[in-house]
This record gives structure tokens, sequence and C-alpha cells, in this order.
């Protein structure tokens, strides 16, 4: 590696940062889809209002 030109040593160390904000983004979207899914199917519901004036899941 020594015998790259700084250029070419540059552009490898920004592509290799851009490729672990990739991986990274990745995995996040990933475990917020997961943590999603995992979310209580009553709390997705809509709340509506009884005569009292109390909120209620459908």
């Amino acid at each position: 590696m020594g015998n790259l030109k700084v250029s070419t040593r540059l552009g490898l160390g920004f592509g290799a940062v851009l490729l672990l904000l990739a991986l990274v983004a990745l995995i996040g979207w990933f475990n917020m889809y997961r943590l999603n899914q995992d979310i209580d199917p009553d709390r997705r519901r809509p709340l509506s209002q009884d005569r009292r004036g109390q909120w209620h899941h459908r």
C-alpha cells in the first residue's frame, strides 16, 4: 500500500468510511423495523372516547 499515490489512498479511505456509514445506517434501519414489528398490536389500534370521556383502544 506504500507505493500507491496519496489520492488513491485518500479515495480508498473515503470509500471505506462511506461503506461503514452505509452499514451502520442499514443496521439502524433494520433494528427500527424490528422494533416497530415487536410493538404490541393493541397499541397500533386507534383510540376512541367513551361517554364518560375516557379513552380506550377500539
